[in-house]
């Protein structure tokens, strides 16, 4: 009799053992499932922008132009070069909502203005945008040379008209110019 009460007792120890066990299954299971719910259910989510990059074609034409100036009897040659900056680039933001950001992307674009005596260059002046600005801050940051043509000259200056636009857009700007007689290395913006 002993021995059945000893093997009873055993008996009920192991099973409150083994409802034990499973009740902290249980409860272990329950906490991973509310885990597993503040991981994805309860945190909200940060989602990043798209970002969308439209590059316009570099525009790999060379606008020439060649005519001869008379001065006091004395023939000059003038060249002018309208051509793209391939190692420069301008980024404008475009639009924005909450899914996406566009931006355009653009080349610089400068013209070269030569002006040669009996194969001997007298001048030699790059004007880039910087040369150009007028008042609005938002044309001078977007915009770019699209060509510059020779007008006239007068009293040793020559005079020049540049034609500035933001791509992909209406906005033109024409802007005259003189290079200066005394000072050949500069340009004053009329």
């Amino acid at each position: 009799m002993k021995n059945l009460l000893k093997l009873f007792v055993l008996l009920v120890m192991l099973s409150c053992n083994k409802n034990q066990d499973e009740t902290e299954n249980t409860e272990s299971k329950e906490i991973l499932y509310k885990e597993e719910l503040n991981k994805y259910d309860l945190v909200d989510e940060i989602q990043d922008k798209d970002t969308i990059n439209n590059f316009r074609s570099i525009d790999l034409d060379t606008i020439k132009s060649s005519q001869i100036i008379k001065r006091n009897k004395e023939d000059f040659e003038l060249k002018i070069y309208n051509y793209s900056l391939n190692d420069s680039s301008i980024v404008k933001n475009v639009g924005d909502d909450s899914y996406h950001v566009n931006f355009d992307i653009y080349h610089n674009r400068v013209s070269e203005i030569i002006l040669k005596k009996n194969n001997k260059n007298i001048i030699s002046k790059i004007i880039d945008k910087n040369n150009l600005k007028i008042s609005n801050k938002e044309f001078n940051q977007y915009s770019i040379i699209k060509y510059t043509e020779f007008m006239f000259r007068k009293d040793g200056e020559l005079f020049f008209e540049s034609t500035l636009n933001v791509p992909d857009t209406d906005w033109v700007e024409k802007i005259e110019f003189s290079i200066l007689k005394d000072n050949p290395y500069e340009i004053k913006v009329l």
